[in-house]
């Protein structure tokens, strides 16, 4: 078959639409989100506990509630009395720490005893908590209602048995809603829902840089074991993964419940990340994912696609890409579907020899079960807001059975501007 031209395959990019195939999979791939629990009402902050329990405020309802079984979930108030909670986080000392929107204070809950004190008071909106490396909490305050351009600043708060002793002012002059996480090492790094970059301040230095781009309504921030900075946004309902070392920003999903209003994020012991939505859901995305995308795809650039399966060293491996990853493709002998479908951008992307834009989609991987390929992105401005999956198996042999097969979670690309 004859190799089709760049500005063939941009004409069939041009077809795409969004398919927001996220909750209509056929087939467990670990990079795509699921609902794990569902009609809570207006929900906001999430906590998940070192033991697995979900702790879940609702401040329409005025409350916060725990569910211990996802399988039976069964919403049991926490006794804390009325309270409009907006920001709530585990503290070192295994309580509950939670910030009251109307009576600007901060509560610790004791989750053994069941009972509630006062940490601090004095605050406008607690809109975030988080501890630091020497058990410091720092609170996020929105001196007003407006959520995205009001006054704000962020406190850092010593507490002795649980009680402020010290309130000190970092940051005087932050816009809008704000959030922030600890890296352990002297940074801390700040979104807000009027920004459209998260900051990283040098608590050391006392100076303010910057990360991201096109980063719009961010709700909340979260570090992984690996040190990659997880942001949830509002907008599009969007994951971004972003490296602090390298800057690299990655989308690991978006439009979940198929509209904005991602809340808040929690990670649990296992490393599963959680996010709850406004509608009521909270959804768990599994990041050990084999195949990534690496840098953005923009017209005329070339993004990356980072191969990763360990209990594949030296393994034959094979890319391919399609419109949609709805119903997937059946494979001799195996249970799982290779999950992209078969229409007209799968037959030409596996065409041999490979579409020019398509570079390094076969190939043997190395000791370590990696690879990389590589996407060349036709320079066609109407290509915008594109979105194309990937996906990719790999096979000790070309003679090996269907068992010894590995495949890929499926990938999926938006074009940027």
């Amino acid at each position: 078959m004859t190799r089709p031209s760049v500005p063939i395959l941009a004409t069939i990019l041009l077809a795409v639409l969004w398919q927001d195939a996220a909750r209509g999979q056929a087939f467990p791939y670990s990079e795509l989100p699921f609902v794990v629990l569902s009609q809570l009402g207006t929900v906001d902050d999430l906590v998940v506990l070192p033991t697995g329990e979900f702790l879940i405020s609702r401040p329409l309802q005025q409350d916060v509630v725990m569910i211990a079984d996802p399988s039976n979930p069964v919403p049991v108030p926490l006794p804390t009395g009325p309270v409009t909670v907006l920001a709530m986080t585990l503290g070192p000392d295994g309580a509950l720490y939670l910030g009251d929107a109307v009576t600007g204070t901060v509560l610790r809950h004791d989750l053994t005893a069941q009972t509630t004190t006062t940490a601090a008071t004095g605050f406008g909106i607690p809109i975030d908590l988080e501890f630091g490396p020497q058990d410091e909490l720092y609170v996020c305050d929105l001196l007003t209602a407006d959520f995205f351009g009001g006054p704000s600043t962020v406190h850092v708060l010593t507490l002795v048995n649980g009680v402020a002793v010290t309130d000190t002012i970092l940051l005087p002059n932050g816009t809008g809603a704000l959030d922030v996480v600890h890296d352990g090492q002297g940074i801390l790094y700040i979104a807000s829902l009027a920004a459209t970059q998260v900051g990283a301040f040098d608590l050391a230095q006392g100076t303010l840089g910057a990360l991201g781009g096109g980063i719009f309504l961010c709700s909340d921030l979260a570090l992984d074991s690996n040190g990659q900075l997880l942001v949830t946004t509002l907008f599009e309902s969007r994951v971004w993964s972003l490296d602090p070392v390298s800057g690299v920003q990655t989308e690991l999903t978006r439009g979940l419940a198929g509209q904005d209003g991602l809340e808040d994020m929690a990670l649990a012991a296992n490393g599963d990340l959680f996010v709850s939505h406004k509608s009521g859901e909270v959804f768990r995305i599994d990041l050990t994912s084999s195949l990534r995308q690496v840098g953005d795809a923009r017209p005329g650039e070339t993004f990356q696609l980072q191969l990763d399966i360990p209990s594949a060293p030296n393994w034959i491996y094979s890319l391919g890409a399609s419109l949609t990853s709805l119903t997937g493709i059946p494979i001799p002998g195996q249970s799982t579907l290779f999950p992209l479908d078969p229409d007209l951008l799968f037959q030409l992307s596996t065409t041999q020899p490979r579409p020019a834009p398509l570079i390094g989609f076969d190939g043997i991987t190395s000791a370590a079960g990696g690879a990389s390929a590589w996407v060349a992105v036709d320079a066609n401005p109407a290509l915008v807001g594109a979105v194309v999956w990937f996906a990719g198996v790999a096979f000790a042999s070309p003679t090996a059975p269907t068992g010894s097969w590995t495949v890929t979670n499926p990938v999926r690309v938006v074009v940027r501007p």
